[in-house]
């Protein structure tokens, strides 16, 4: 008897234990998992629609109001207090067959405070724009000073900026490259010193309006950006920026920019042939000469990033004519022939004009630009080779 009441004590106390073993040896849920689960099995009451429910009343996902917001590429807020540039890895990419040329229409200086109305001359813009379409462009860009911007008169007291007067101007402008060209032909800005004026906005209007998705957006409130097409590559920069203490508009090829573009030529020269940086201000002017130690400091060292990474050919406007120099290992090509008036004291006709740049599918020979006016004619045509000569030059300015 008193072995069997043994027996039996034993055996409640190894299942005891086994028990114990197996309860603290299994992983426990966490109380708010497990609140989680059992409320999916709570009863949940069909929520009967109205028959008739006001749409501003019960906001969704599709009649929620919208807030606009401003594209990746300005998706930080640009105010005083950003220091740091917002960058994005990507490029813009145009897509191109491989087995044909590349042809890329360049211009500059539209803007024209004489249209009021417009902004921009768009007699002389629609007839090159028509020699674009009869040459098949890939892609356009454009050096600055594509609009008036704020400057609306001929004196400093009714020059004036507004926001709204930027808009009906860019609005205007690419109403016209739809009617003449169409959508499928891509358009790349640089930012000129009309589009920047003395409000900061600008230039985020301006970059909103043309729905340039990449790049980086620099504390002084301007923006570049890098496109590529086929074996060519273009860095789109900055080389304007409003100075507060001065209150205007002058020259920059500051730090900031520079580093985004040794940076980004770097990567580029690695998977493109062809390199070109498209900018505003001429690095060397024509019609007068940059002065001070700090803006020659910049150029000289925007020079050199060029030259170290086998960049082809810069290209620029700012002035109102047209010309191509060999300087420093480097060649510099002014186009400003897009509408705006002759440069004052100038007498004759403006040189109206645009370029066509060809990158050959033949990677022996060289990109070569075309000057053509208005009528789609020829009147210059430049293998972009290097050369010997230190400088090498030739210029247009007017005809006849």
């Amino acid at each position: 008897m008193i072995g069997k009441i043994i027996q039996t004590i034993i055996v409640i106390a190894v299942s005891t234990v086994a028990f114990l073993v197996i309860y603290y040896s299994e992983p426990k849920q966490p109380s708010h998992q497990k609140a989680s689960e059992a409320s999916e099995h709570l009863p949940v009451s069909p929520v009967k629609p109205s028959s008739n429910p006001p749409p501003s009343s019960i906001p969704s996902q599709e009649t929620a109001p919208s807030v606009e917001k401003p594209p990746q590429h300005l998706s930080q807020t640009v105010t005083e207090e950003h220091k740091a540039p917002v960058q994005h890895t990507d490029i813009i990419t145009v897509p191109h067959n491989p087995d044909q040329p590349i042809h890329v229409g360049i211009l500059g200086e539209g803007q024209s405070v004489e249209a009021k109305n417009e902004g921009f001359n768009s007699t002389v813009l629609r007839q090159l724009f028509e020699v674009f379409k009869k040459r098949k462009v890939d892609a356009i860009f454009f050096t600055g000073d594509l609009v008036s911007g704020a400057l609306i008169g001929k004196d400093n007291e009714s020059h004036h900026s507004s926001i709204d007067i930027l808009k009906e101007q860019l609005d205007k402008f690419s109403s016209i490259l739809t009617n003449e060209l169409g959508s499928k032909i891509p358009f790349f800005p640089a930012l000129g010193s009309s589009e920047i004026s003395i409000l900061k906005k600008h230039s985020e209007i301006f970059f909103n309006h043309f729905h340039l998705d990449d790049g980086v957006y620099f504390k002084n409130h301007t923006f570049a950006y890098g496109v590529s097409i086929g074996s060519a590559f273009f860095a789109v920069i900055p080389s304007d920026a409003y100075n507060p203490e001065k209150q205007g508009i002058e020259a920059v090829f500051d730090q900031e920019m520079q580093k985004w573009l040794k940076d980004t030529l770097e990567k580029a020269s690695k998977t493109h042939k062809y390199i070109f940086v498209i900018g505003h201000e001429p690095a060397f002017p024509t019609t007068s000469a940059f002065v001070g130690e700090r803006i020659l400091r910049e150029r000289d060292a925007f020079w050199q990033i060029l030259g170290d990474n086998g960049v082809i050919a810069y290209f620029a406007s700012h002035e109102r004519l047209y010309d191509r120099s060999y300087r420093r290992g480097e060649w510099q090509v002014i186009s400003g022939g897009a509408g705006a008036p002759i440069t004052e004291g100038e007498s004759g006709k403006p040189f109206y004009h645009a370029l066509i740049l060809t990158i050959p599918v033949e990677s022996e020979l060289g990109a070569q630009i075309d000057v053509v006016d208005v009528k789609g004619e020829i009147i210059d045509s430049l293998e972009l080779r290097r050369i010997q000569f230190p400088l090498y030059q030739y210029h247009i300015s007017k005809r006849d």
